[in-house]
């Protein structure tokens, strides 16, 4: 997978990161959030040192917030997150495809805009950037654009099988007769 230049906002903030902060992101992302003391204490052994420097740094990016104690991912945050397993998936599993890309409004956490066009969340296997299923978008039918002939193809042939389940319904039918 060769990158020239930032795919999206995401790989813009990623590679700001230092991979002590990556790394942090990407497991208080898996995490769904955590305490401090939980977090240093899963830590502890790690490479990582002190966590309070990194949060601090994360949530100035507005990347991580601290409510109440407790740091979670914020929306730029999991987009920045997922776009990082989505870069790992496609190295993996598709090292000379291009790699599907999330549009703006859609971060792969958060149900995002209308969507038609299903572009693979490597990361959630069988969704779509805009939170939508495989199968969702697949009840999304393409606007057809007949050409006059097709139309007109299309119109004799809904025309003659309407004719045809006509006449084989008054085939059918018993005649009424009254005396």
């Amino acid at each position: 997978m060769n990158k020239e230049k930032f795919l999206n906002l995401f790989d813009i903030q990623l590679s700001g990161l230092c991979p002590k902060s990556t790394v942090l992101l990407q497991l208080l992302h898996d995490l769904r959030g955590t305490i401090l003391q939980d977090l240093e204490a899963l830590l502890r052994d790690s490479r990582i040192g002190d966590v309070r420097p990194l949060l601090a740094r994360l949530e100035a990016l507005g990347l991580l917030a601290c409510r109440q104690g407790f740091w979670a991912c914020t929306w730029a945050g999991a987009g920045v997150a997922n776009w990082r397993q989505q870069l790992c998936w496609a190295e993996y599993q598709m090292p000379d495809e291009p790699v599907p890309l999330p549009r703006p409004g859609e971060n792969g956490n958060e149900l995002g805009p209308p969507c038609s066009k299903f572009r693979a969340a490597l990361f959630a296997p069988g969704y779509c950037w805009c939170y939508r299923s495989q199968a969702e978008h697949s009840l999304v039918l393409p606007k057809l654009d007949l050409s006059t002939s097709m139309k007109s193809w299309y119109q004799t042939r809904l025309y003659n099988g309407v004719i045809s389940r006509l006449n084989e319904e008054q085939m059918r039918e018993p005649s009424l007769t009254f005396s």
